[in-house]
């Protein structure tokens, strides 16, 4: 687990009760050298006062030397509601500090999503995406990374998360595996989180890997972290896949103050190999610092030089328009072409989800990168991520997948050893024809 320094540590009352959940809080403090006596017990009827200390007290003035400062984020620790349905409480957020959200109302009391829907095949058509229908499961909602391009990691004040995991596993995993047998490949994601960073103290994984064995399916990490040494021993361990959110050291350093270097993250990548876990590492965003193209080539060598990746993903910092990402992130660190070309787009990406950096600007990208793996590694697949279906057509000569049939990081139907489990209910990815028209999806076309 990280060497997190919570500004407070905050528990729900009732949420320790069970001596698993305790066990795990209790080794997660005890990681992070914070004594049990200074947390705070909350219920919904303190949580209006609890939330002006909450919005008041983080950032903190002053920040142990050495730990970014993401990492001194409040730790709240609750119970998981098995439920979808989540109640208004509209008195209750009326009462809270100012910019203490219905959302966070919701993090603190459980009401932390069980499961999300991703990339629906008309939602895909309608917005021009090329991917995999998915579900992914979360048991915790922020993240100690800070990474510019998330608003959850820039703005957020606290890190959520669910003690009753066994629980979580019995009565949400299991039945929801079930239930969509189709998914070969589930992800363990949370929601804007990086649930690695808090293992093995926070024991997810474990009970997670145990309980897919049960249905012969397999879980994914999604993660920027090098902690990585809790998988040699993890339980189940044949059931898991690594993927990581790879970047250049450069946009590690400047957009992602909280997040391990380029360099650490191949080094976990490294272990993986040796131990003989899947991964599939994505360069995902890629923000065009000035330097994106020395230090991508760079980590890209040193990625090939050490570890055996299944595949290899790219996908250029999108779903923003020119004015969002100038209020996000600071253009000054990135290269003039590329913000010139985003600006000069600005009209024309507005409303694509894509934006905001236009077409031939990303292709750009992913004709490099692609030239840079292919020095190293002439058999390895490669991939676009989310990208539209024009992206498709002219990058798929290039990158030697089909994009109907190619086989990604993350993809719901990507078993080891780079096979694809499709099925009736998952004949092939969410590309469709280019010049595909929206009306042809409301008819069920």
């Amino acid at each position: 687990m990280y060497a997190l320094k919570p500004t407070k540590v905050y528990l729900l009352e009732g949420a320790a009760d069970d001596p698993r959940a305790r066990a795990r809080m209790e080794r997660m403090l005890e990681a992070i050298t914070y004594p049990l006596a200074e947390v705070v017990t909350y219920n919904e009827a303190s949580l209006p006062e609890l939330s002006h200390e909450i919005m008041e007290g983080w950032p903190p003035e002053h920040v142990p030397e050495g730990t970014p400062l993401t990492w001194t984020r409040p730790l709240v620790m609750t119970t998981l509601q098995f439920t979808q349905e989540k109640p208004e409480l509209p008195d209750l957020v009326d009462r809270c500090a100012e910019g203490f959200t219905q959302t966070a109302v919701w993090d603190f009391l459980g009401y932390i999503d069980n499961y999300r829907h991703y990339h629906e095949r008309k939602d895909d058509w309608r917005k021009d995406y090329c991917c995999w229908p998915t579900w992914d499961f979360g048991v915790m909602a922020g993240c100690p990374h800070g990474c510019h391009y998330c608003g959850t990691g820039k703005n957020g004040r606290y890190i959520a998360l669910g003690l009753n995991l066994e629980d979580y596993m019995d009565q949400v995993v299991g039945p929801k595996v079930e239930k969509e047998s189709w998914e070969k490949c589930f992800r363990m994601i949370g929601w804007g989180a990086d649930i690695i960073a808090f293992e093995p103290e926070y024991d997810c994984f474990g009970p997670y890997l145990c309980k897919l064995a049960e249905y012969d399916r397999y879980g994914y990490f999604h993660s920027n972290s090098d902690n990585v040494d809790w998988v040699e021993d993890v339980a189940c361990r044949e059931r898991l896949i690594g993927i990581w959110s790879m970047s250049g050291e450069g946009q590690a350093s400047l957009i992602e103050p909280g997040a391990p270097s380029a360099t650490a993250r191949v080094d976990a990548m490294a272990k993986l190999t040796e131990w003989g876990v899947p991964f599939r590492p994505k360069f995902k965003p890629i923000i065009p610092v000035k330097t994106w193209r020395e230090d991508c080539a760079a980590v890209i060598r040193d990625m090939f030089e050490r570890s055996k990746p299944e595949s290899v993903g790219f996908c250029v910092y999108m779903w923003n328009s020119f004015k969002s990402m100038s209020d996000t992130l600071d253009l000054d660190l990135m290269d003039p072409e590329m913000v010139t070309a985003a600006r000069e787009s600005a009209d024309e990406m507005a409303g694509v989800i894509t934006g905001p950096f236009p077409h031939e600007a990303r292709a750009e990208v992913y004709r490099t990168l692609a030239s840079e793996v292919r020095k190293y590694d002439e058999d390895v697949l490669l991939f676009i991520s989310t990208e539209s279906r024009e992206m498709w057509d002219e990058m798929a000569p290039i990158l030697g997948q089909d994009p109907k049939y190619f086989f990604c990081g993350c993809s719901s139907v990507a078993l080891p050893g780079r096979k694809l489990a499709l099925s009736k209910d998952c004949p092939h990815s969410t590309f469709a024809p280019h010049g595909f028209a929206p009306s042809e999806v409301e008819d069920g076309g």
